[in-house]
């Protein structure tokens, strides 16, 4: 069997309409994101003082708050459900303890570094990285 006959048959095989995860609708979608963040804002502050991060309850809000923010734009139902189920996972692991401080300030460090755009900072890195 060829690679181009043996392709055609996985795509017929296909199911036409992809079943969501949880969420039916965006409406089911955007409650399930709602009680999911209702519920890592009251888990913030017991979360700094039972793990002892050294961060105030105030920058771990917002922290939260720019986590969430970063999804905002989201519109794929399944992306949406998927991001809840690892939201979810990622509350139940910090709230009972199993993550420990070094994995939960991982998550409050800076994602990428702002590199220089000045002439010299690429000259630098194009000729002598």
């Amino acid at each position: 069997m060829s690679a181009g006959r043996a392709a055609s048959l996985v795509v017929k095989d296909l199911p036409k309409g992809v079943k969501p995860l949880l969420s039916s609708n965006q409406d089911e979608a955007r409650l399930r994101v709602l009680s999911l963040y209702k519920a890592w804002m009251r888990q913030a502050s017991a979360a700094c003082k039972k793990q002892d991060l050294g961060i105030s309850e105030e920058t771990a809000k917002a922290k939260i708050r720019a986590e969430f923010a970063k999804n905002q734009a989201v519109q794929d139902l399944r992306v949406v459900d998927s991001l809840i189920k690892k939201g979810t996972l990622l509350l139940e692991e910090t709230s009972l303890g199993w993550q420990v401080p070094s994995h939960v300030m991982r998550n409050f460090e800076p994602t990428a570094r702002q590199r220089k755009t000045d002439f010299m900072s690429k000259f630098y890195r194009k000729n002598f990285a």
